[in-house]
């Protein structure tokens, strides 16, 4: 698989991006106030009992799902209708403020599918997703996937100190805002966008080659990518061809552990404005193994790349804010 592509025209998470939806049970999120008084004994029991408010909160769901952990695959989805309090006329997207952070998605074989708020309620925002996870304080994780084989789309992530924490195998990432405000325009960052924990199996996917697949990473403080490892003598080797780790430099290939692909990174959802991440890109390479021929968009942010191999860091300068590398 090719670690990167240029993403061509506005990415949107409803721009007709759809992958093919499994008969799975389907939970459906219908307040963003983030309650849990609901019975959260599993998917049935909270469907049958949603609580005193009449109402099921993503907290709620996602207890309900991780309850019933190797059960069946579950979608949640969205239908919260206008009505709701989060729901915001101006942007067209319905705000959920979690406090504190959500439980982690642990029971695998998860899509949490921002995208079915659109289909169930219309199109309310055509610059990007309907649903937005948002914290003022920069602290704790928007969003936090603890297993394998789950599917995060059609969500914008902003104001945490994580977006988005992914610990596990198989995971993937699709049309979402990380760091950026529902419409794609304006800063709403996060301290680091996408982290990436020191899983060794199945790659994670983040974007991808179909349209509106990728990712909107901008605007966060820190990072926009980052892999959160620290063995010594490990080191990831970037081309345009493949991501993969070695166990010394020019070793063979060992196995992905992600394929980033498709997504726009420091743009606004245009690609034609800066809105920069504090320091750029971030992967875990050294920076002579870098080449000029990563076909992404970068722009903004106080380094272009930043590396880590254990404890030594390297990094080099930004080009300027519209800069395409490798053509």
């Amino acid at each position: 698989p090719y670690l990167t592509a240029t993403a061509t025209g506005p990415i949107s998470p409803t721009s007709g991006f759809a992958p093919p939806t499994p008969l799975w049970p389907v939970l459906l999120v219908d307040s963003a106030v983030d309650t849990s008084d609901g019975d959260t004994s599993g998917v049935a029991a909270l469907q049958a009992d949603p609580g005193p408010d009449s109402a099921i909160s993503l907290r709620e769901a996602i207890q309900a799902v991780n309850a019933q952990a190797g059960a069946s695959p579950v979608i949640i989805g969205f239908d919260i209708p206008p009505s709701d309090a989060g729901y915001d006329a101006t942007s067209g997207a319905w705000r959920i403020e979690p406090s504190p952070d959500l439980p982690c998605i642990s029971a695998g074989q998860v899509w949490l599918d921002g995208a079915t708020q659109a289909r169930n309620q219309g199109d309310t925002n055509l610059l990007g997703p309907e649903i937005v996870l948002s914290q003022q304080a920069s602290q704790g994780f928007g969003l936090h996937l603890c297993s394998d084989d789950n599917l995060v789309r059609g969500l914008a992530i902003g104001g945490w100190q994580t977006g988005l924490l992914v610990n596990g195998n198989g995971n993937t990432v699709q049309g979402n805002y990380i760091g950026v405000d529902a419409r794609g325009l304006t800063d709403h960052g996060n301290y680091r966008g996408i982290v990436l924990g020191c899983q060794e199996g199945a790659p994670n996917l983040i974007g991808g080659r179909a349209p509106g697949a990728g990712n909107l990473i901008s605007g966060n403080d820190g990072y926009a990518l980052y892999r959160q490892c620290s063995t010594s003598g490990r080191q990831m080797t970037v081309s345009p061809e493949a991501h993969s780790e070695t166990t010394s430099p020019g070793a063979p290939p060992d196995s992905f552990f992600a394929v980033v692909q498709g997504n726009r990174i420091g743009t606004d959802r245009t690609g034609t404005a800066s809105l920069g991440n504090g320091f750029g890109a971030i992967w875990f390479a050294t920076a002579r193994r870098m080449p000029g021929a990563l076909r992404a968009l970068f722009a903004g942010g106080l380094y272009f790349i930043f590396a880590y191999l254990a404890t030594n860091f390297a990094n080099i300068p930004t080009a300027p804010a519209t800069n395409r590398t490798g053509g």
